[in-house]
């Protein structure tokens, strides 16, 4: 099982890194190129080890590496994204037996999907979001629910989320993902070509992969994908289609079944 939750924690830095090229992207967040692919680079080499021969010493040094990464950053961007947000959310809302590195590999999957969704959208698509709003007193219901520290996060994400329903910020922001769709897009490729390969390694060793081989419930593990993207002040996909006013419970339905 450790060694599982190991191989699930490195596969989390699949969507740690494509959340983090996005936020370049889209919020010119600076990316340490080295560092990026660096990471990149260890999530490949396991992957390409872990059919071959056994892997537990390659798992253990790219924890290790990705530690150094981290400290080389001075955050830990390059080894959390929005998979990490969902799976630090089921531990506040009563799964933190399950180990974490199992939660991460889970999450995962379901981040991949959104980002298959995204790419799904053409650019009509995106023009077509301009007046999408964000209900706020559902928000603050749906925080106030999942977060025992509920002050805080609205107080972290409020002045975000209020921005998403003004009409200049709008206009601007999807000006520029239509400017970077083609960029975008090829980016989720490359990165889906490297997923794919870890996907039939998650099956082929009966690692958790979804939200029901871990016993979590439906409703819930929804939920967790739509709130998760208030735990910290960090750009994700998550963040992106809450933004469109994709992010709902009918779209996740569709990819958490």
């Amino acid at each position: 099982e450790l060694k599982k939750a190991g191989f699930g924690d490195m596969m989390g830095k699949i969507t740690a890194l494509l959340d983090w090229k996005l936020s370049n992207i889209l919020n010119d967040e600076p990316v340490n190129e080295d560092v990026y692919n660096r990471m990149k680079q260890c999530i490949i080499n396991i992957i390409e080890k872990y059919e071959k021969e056994d892997t537990t010493e390659d798992l253990f040094n790219g924890l290790i590496i990705s530690g150094e990464l981290m400290t080389i950053i001075g955050n830990s961007r390059p080894a959390s994204g929005s998979e990490h947000h969902i799976a630090h959310l089921l531990e506040i809302n009563g799964y933190g037996n399950i180990f974490h590195g199992i939660r991460v590999g889970v999450a995962v999957h379901y981040v991949m999907k959104l980002y298959h969704i995204f790419s799904s959208f053409n650019k009509d698509n995106i023009l077509g979001c301009l007046n999408s709003t964000v209900n706020i007193d559902e928000w603050e219901k749906g925080v106030k629910k999942y977060y025992s520290n509920f002050e805080e996060v609205l107080k972290m994400n409020k002045n975000r989320v209020l921005s998403y329903n003004n009409r200049n910020f709008r206009e601007a922001f999807i000006k520029k993902l239509v400017d970077k769709k083609d960029e975008i897009d090829k980016l989720i490729s490359e990165w889906n070509i490297i997923y794919e390969k870890a996907l039939r390694i998650f099956k082929l060793f009966d690692i958790p992969h979804s939200y029901s081989s871990i016993y979590i419930e439906k409703e819930l593990f929804i939920d967790t994908i739509l709130y998760a993207n208030n735990l910290r002040e960090r750009f994700t996909i998550l963040h992106l289609l809450h933004f469109l006013g994709c992010l709902n419970k009918d779209m996740i339905s569709k990819i958490v079944c």
